[in-house]
């Protein structure tokens, strides 16, 4: 598989930020990748559980990402700050 036909979020998360640091991107990549399939499948069974349908699943998800859109302004990364670890 070359480089050009990898899925765009990996070739992006592999390869932005610190060239020394791509094996954590993946890392990271792949965590948020599984938490949000094993996360997303909770969200619907307790929707259902709860005696929801379809429609309440797709509205449940629409106000998580809504509350992501309005959390995420709140996130700080600090920019400029040496790593630990590093000379």
């Amino acid at each position: 598989m070359s480089s050009q036909s990898r899925p765009a979020p990996a070739q992006i998360s592999a390869t932005s930020g610190d060239p020394e640091h791509k094996g954590a991107a993946m890392a990271m990549y792949t965590t948020a990748a599984g938490g949000a399939a094993f996360l997303g499948t909770g969200v619907v069974a307790a929707v259902f559980a709860l005696g929801g349908g379809g429609q309440a699943v797709t509205w449940t998800f629409v106000g998580l990402y809504a509350c992501a859109f309005v959390m995420i302004h709140f996130l700080d990364v600090p920019q400029g700050r040496p790593h630990r670890g590093t000379r």
